[in-house]
């Protein structure tokens, strides 16, 4: 990572930690996630939300370049908008891996709130 855009912390991150690799698919918390029982999808999804949270932030700090309270708001949000949106019951394995499929979650959620930061800027820049 010597020359990266990225300072030494982040390399400090990537050394403790591969990004690139998520924790293995908890099939038992993605079936409890779907559980109708409030109480079961609540710890069905905090155990996935456990899992996932480190390498979501590290995924955004060291993939997507943001600064980290930056990725940690949008891991945040990212799970925030999972809960309400119950995003995790459309996640169909015959289609690929869960982490995949997080991983494309994520980086949409990154590319909308990029877009929405250009438009601000963009109309900022024309308010002046």
């Amino acid at each position: 990572m010597r020359g990266s855009k990225y300072g030494q912390a982040d390399r400090k991150l990537g050394r403790r930690y591969n990004a690139s690799v998520f924790p293995t698919t908890r099939l038992s918390a993605l079936a409890a996630d779907r559980s109708s029982d409030p109480i079961v999808r609540e710890l069905g999804f905090s155990r996935i939300a456990d899992a996932y949270w480190k390498p979501i932030y590290l995924y955004l700090r060291l993939q997507h370049g943001r600064a980290a309270e930056d990725a940690s708001d949008l891991t945040q949000d990212f799970f925030a908008r999972a809960w309400e949106r119950e995003t995790f019951r459309s996640y169909d394995p015959a289609k690929g891996r869960f982490r995949t499929f997080v991983r494309t979650c994520v980086d949409r959620l990154g590319r909308a709130y990029a877009g929405a930061r250009s438009r601000l800027f963009a109309r900022r820049c024309a308010d002046e």
